[in-house]
């Protein structure tokens, strides 16, 4: 049995059609697990008539605590032998499972697809997380998963891919592989830590290069990841290479290393543009965090541009005012300001 849970939260207009193309799976063998995340809007009264009394679907209703609490929860529920994660604003074609379980042998803990991307008023267009599907057991083998984990264009056939392999969404999980793992809490890219470990406790990870789940993306708003959401990725990503070191491979190094570079970019044109006479008091604040006293002591490797080798020396000088207006000027330049 495969066990398909259904995280959502205020997600009115979109959750009966989602439930919907569960139902509607050719499947013959899956139980379907809604975790309602504290919806303050109909999510909830939606999703019950949706399910229909239907023996092999059932809701769960939790306080609001996100979208990896709710996935636990779905995860603590499930009984069936495999697992997979649909988010509430998105919709499933008939075969997924169907062609997804085709695709699993003895060994196989994940099967992965990619996506077709939709929106209202829009053609679907189908998005590619690489160029063709291939089968990962070993660490060499993973280390394309990985690449893509720490910089979402990482593998991307055409370069532009608008979403990356580390969603949880379009993945058969076998659950015993699961076992003792969970979501961490994370306000974003929980999703994607989760896989870190998923993908290294998996013996076998097929991915089929075939659009077989459905992605909303007029339901996506602009949201800026605050600094500190950042910092707690980036020591996620430090425990789990202490845990796995084998994984850390010379390419991965180098990914990680650039990816703490652009989220302490990030940290510090985000600090150093809220203005006034505090902002240079929170770039050093910032530069004081563990992850970037970490990160400002390294030797700078010849993968970092002019623009933060320029930042990771005043930084390490202790040069706080250049360091403010250096990180503030793109913003101004962007603003149209002196």
């Amino acid at each position: 049995m495969v066990s398909i849970i259904i995280a959502a939260y205020n997600v009115e207009k979109y959750i009966a059609a989602c439930i919907d193309s569960v139902l509607r799976l050719d499947w013959p063998d899956f139980e379907l697990i809604v975790v309602d995340d504290g919806s303050s809007d109909a999510t909830p009264s939606i999703c019950q008539e949706a399910l229909g009394g239907r023996e092999n679907a059932r809701c769960i209703r939790q306080q609001n605590a996100g979208a990896g609490a709710a996935r636990n929860a779905g995860i603590d529920a499930a009984r069936g032998e495999f697992l997979m994660f649909v988010d509430g604003d998105d919709m499933v074609q008939p075969d997924l499972v169907r062609k997804l379980m085709e695709r699993v042998g003895p060994e196989t803990d994940i099967a992965a697809c990619c996506c077709l991307s939709f929106q209202e008023g829009a053609e679907p267009s189908p998005f590619h997380f690489y160029a063709e599907g291939f089968t990962a057991r070993t660490v060499a083998e993973k280390e394309k998963l990985y690449g893509q984990l720490l910089r979402i264009r990482s593998g991307q056939p055409d370069g532009r891919g608008h979403t990356g392999i580390g969603v949880p969404w379009g993945k058969l999980y076998r659950t015993e592989a699961l076992r003792g793992l969970r979501f961490p809490d994370l306000r974003r890219m929980q999703d994607n830590a989760f896989n870190m470990y998923a993908f290294a406790r998996a013996r076998e990870i097929v991915y089929l290069d075939e659009p077989l789940y459905r992605y909303r993306r007029d339901h996506i708003s602009g949201f800026r990841v605050p600094p500190e959401n950042l910092a707690d990725v980036i020591r996620a990503r430090e425990r789990f290479f202490s845990e796995y070191p084998d994984y850390l491979t010379d390419a991965l190094a180098g990914e990680f290393y650039m990816e703490r570079l652009r989220y302490f970019g990030n940290g510090l044109k985000l600090r150093a543009s809220e203005g006034g006479s505090s902002a240079k008091e929170k770039v050093r604040a910032l530069c004081e965090w563990d992850v970037y006293r970490r990160l400002i002591r390294e030797p700078i490797r010849h993968e970092a541009g002019a623009r933060y080798r320029a930042a990771l020396l005043l930084a390490r000088l202790r040069l706080y005012g250049p360091l403010t207006w250096i990180s503030s000027a793109r913003e101004r330049r962007k603003g149209g300001g002196k």
